[in-house]
């Protein structure tokens, strides 16, 4: 070989190495994405339906004919067993105003007594949810129906007791409002016979 060819070969060998050491120092560029890392708060929000009942119910209740004065709280105020809510002044006990007493406590026995078979029937169904779910426990143990509907039975005996728990509270307050009527007719209010204001006074 001539020293031309020579010298050609040997820089076609220097060319070839040239670009291996390129493409090892310099490779084939590829694109990111780039952020900072900084502390802050993760927050995770669980949405789910539930449902809400009133397990306590309360009546306040005057049942007496007079003038209202202000109501000194609002809806959502704190108040204490026995603060003052507001007062009546009831006219003075005539025929009408007895009259109208008895028509209000027969009214109010009527309720209490609707009240107590609402509770009869509330704990006939406390019973019978138990008993439902009782039942279907061996089944879903032996594998013949699937949780869901074990739990299905549950919640019905559990939404049966609530139900109880809100008929006894509403024959409660049945009961208060009679005993409240028959106290007035009866003449056992001070107010309701000498015209001195009622004070209306909170039970919790």
């Amino acid at each position: 070989m001539s020293k031309r060819g020579t010298w050609v070969m040997g820089a076609v060998v220097a060319l070839a190495g040239v670009a291996l050491i390129v493409s090892v120092v310099n490779p084939e560029v590829v694109e990111v994405d780039l952020g900072a890392v900084v502390h802050d708060t993760l927050s995770v929000t669980v949405v789910e339906e539930g449902r809400t009942r009133a397990r306590d119910r309360y009546v306040v209740a005057a049942p007496v004919t007079g003038r209202l004065a202000r109501v000194g709280v609002r809806e959502g105020d704190s108040v204490a067993v026995g603060d003052a809510l507001t007062t009546l002044a009831p006219p003075p006990q005539d025929a009408r105003i007895l009259a109208a007493l008895r028509a209000e406590l027969a009214n109010a026995e009527a309720r209490a007594s609707a009240a107590e078979a609402d509770l009869a029937t509330a704990r006939t169904h406390v019973e019978q949810a138990r008993r439902e779910g009782e039942r279907r426990r061996p089944l879903f143990e032996m594998g013949a129906i699937p949780r869901e509907t074990l739990e299905r039975y549950e919640q019905a005996g559990r939404d049966a007791e609530m139900s109880a728990e809100v008929a006894a509270s509403t024959l409660e307050a049945a009961r208060a409002a009679v005993r409240e009527v028959a106290s007035r007719l009866e003449g056992g209010d001070v107010g309701a016979s000498d015209g001195r204001p009622v004070v209306v006074r909170t039970p919790v």
